[in-house]
């Protein structure tokens, strides 16, 4: 839940004035207060300023870009948020604010809600931005040795992980520049003996992923992403992602691999990451 001294201090840096006359001209151009479909017009100039401001206040976060995953999750929250007597409200720790009676505190807390619903943060017991050494060390722990290894990847096969069974699941690092390694991407696998079968893993993997992200969204009938990525963060454009989700600022991305070439296998597979 939000934390409400966290709350009073973005509250305390919203100055509406200024950014009034801004979002007269912004908010038509970018269309973005669009997406937030069953609010006012003035609330969703109120929710676009909240979020133009620097995450910085949060305290958590040193950078978060203005991207459709994050307005996506902010969407999403305002939308699951409670009513009562025609106003959404939420529940910062013992306080409980109203936004018909509290706008500008009630949507500080729904972004700080909508952060910390939707941002992926650990898989498979190991934080992102974990170094190298201590991803090994927690691995082998787990899950014993894996079948491949090298300074930049860690590779599992046949992994029964929360009670599902994966082909793969790979750990990758980046070196950054203190010449460390970092825990930056993780890959899940299922292989498919059929386009139906593969159909089913990837709605079962949406499914599942629901419970924990409630921020989803479905690019096509084989794309899936969602969430936000880890605090401090930034996604890396991959160069064979044809779609950029990567730039879109979702967290993760749910992906059917159906073959172009008969006789290739079919397959899912969850992407979280690259980070950086």
């Amino acid at each position: 839940m939000p934390n409400s001294s966290r709350v009073s201090r973005l509250t305390e840096v919203c100055t509406f004035d200024v950014y009034h006359i801004i979002l007269i001209v912004l908010v038509p151009v970018t269309g973005l207060a669009g997406s937030f479909r069953d609010s006012l017009v003035m609330k969703k100039i109120v929710l676009f300023i909240l979020l133009m401001l620097p995450v910085a206040v949060f305290g958590q976060i040193s950078e978060y870009e203005l991207s459709e995953g994050y307005v996506k999750a902010v969407e999403t929250t305002l939308n699951n948020l409670p009513v009562i007597d025609d106003s959404r409200y939420i529940i910062s720790e013992n306080d409980t604010i109203f936004e018909k009676n509290d706008s500008t505190r009630f949507f500080c807390a729904l972004l700080l809600k909508a952060i910390d619903e939707n941002t992926i943060r650990k898989v498979c017991g190991v934080s992102f931005g974990t170094p190298y050494e201590f991803v090994k060390y927690a691995l082998e722990r787990m899950y014993g040795q894996p079948i491949h290894i090298t300074e930049n990847n860690i590779l599992y096969k046949s992994v029964f992980y929360e009670g599902e069974y994966y082909n793969d699941i790979s750990f990758d690092f980046r070196l950054e520049e203190d010449n460390n390694r970092y825990l930056n991407q993780i890959v899940f696998i299922k292989d498919a003996n059929s386009l139906e079968e593969a159909v089913r893993i990837k709605d079962a993997f949406q499914y599942g992923l629901m419970f924990n992200i409630p921020s989803i969204r479905s690019l096509s009938d084989e794309i899936i992403v969602g969430g936000l990525p880890p605090a401090s963060f930034q996604k890396i454009r991959k160069a064979d992602n044809p779609v950029s989700t990567v730039e879109m600022g979702y967290g993760f991305e749910l992906r059917m691999i159906v073959p172009e070439e008969k006789g290739s296998p079919y397959f899912v597979r969850v992407t979280y990451g690259p980070y950086k």
